[in-house]
C-alpha cells in the first residue's frame, strides 16, 4: 500500500527563489534577485512613517485606559490630596461629571493625537464603592469644592466632562 500523503500529493508549481511572485506585497516592495537590494517605490515614505502611536493599551502587559480630550477636561490641579484623602477641585465643579486618576509618583499623561494615555502601572481611576473588587459609581465634587478619594498622600490628575 502507498504512504498516505502520496496519495493526496498533487502537482503544484513552485516558484523560484528570485521569482517576482515571492516579492510581492501591499506597498509594492519588490525584490529583483538574491543579492540584489530592495527597490521602493516613489510613495513608499508614506507607508513606513506613519506610525501608530496611539497603542492599544487594554492588550499591552501594564494595561491601561486613555482620555478623549474632545470630551474631557483635564484640570490643572498640581497637589496631592491630604492625609485624609480629600483634594480641592473648586465649587463650580459641583455637579459636573469627573473622573479622577491618583498615582504615587507627579507623572504628565503622555498625550497623543485627542487623548491622554494613563497606563494603569502608574494611574489608577478612584471610584466609590463598597465592595473590594467592583467598580462603582463616579466620585462627586461636594458642594464646597472637595472630592474625597479615600487615596491618602497620593498624586491626582482630575477630569471633568466638557
Amino acid at each position: 500500500m502507498a504512504p498516505i500523503l502520496s496519495l493526496y500529493s498533487m502537482p503544484c508549481q513552485t516558484a523560484r527563489h528570485n521569482s517576482q511572485a515571492l516579492s510581492m506585497d501591499p506597498s509594492r516592495l519588490h525584490v529583483t534577485g538574491y543579492d540584489s537590494p530592495a527597490s521602493l517605490p516613489a510613495n513608499s515614505v508614506k507607508y513606513i512613517n506613519v506610525t501608530n502611536k496611539c497603542k492599544d493599551m487594554q492588550t499591552e502587559e501594564n494595561g491601561g485606559e486613555y482620555v478623549d480630550t474632545k470630551i474631557w477636561e483635564i484640570l490643572e490641579i498640581n497637589r496631592k490630596t491630604d492625609l485624609r484623602g480629600r483634594i480641592h477641585a473648586g465649587e463650580n465643579y459641583h455637579e459636573k461629571e469627573i473622573k479622577v486618576f491618583v498615582s504615587d509618583v507627579d507623572q504628565e499623561p503622555e498625550k497623543c493625537k485627542s487623548y491622554l494615555l494613563l497606563p494603569k502601572s502608574i494611574f489608577t481611576e478612584v471610584r466609590k464603592t463598597r465592595i473590594k473588587d467592583q467598580i462603582g459609581d463616579p466620585l462627586k465634587v461636594q458642594k464646597n469644592g472637595d472630592i474625597w478619594t479615600t487615596q491618602k498622600d497620593k498624586f491626582v490628575k482630575i477630569f471633568v466632562r466638557k
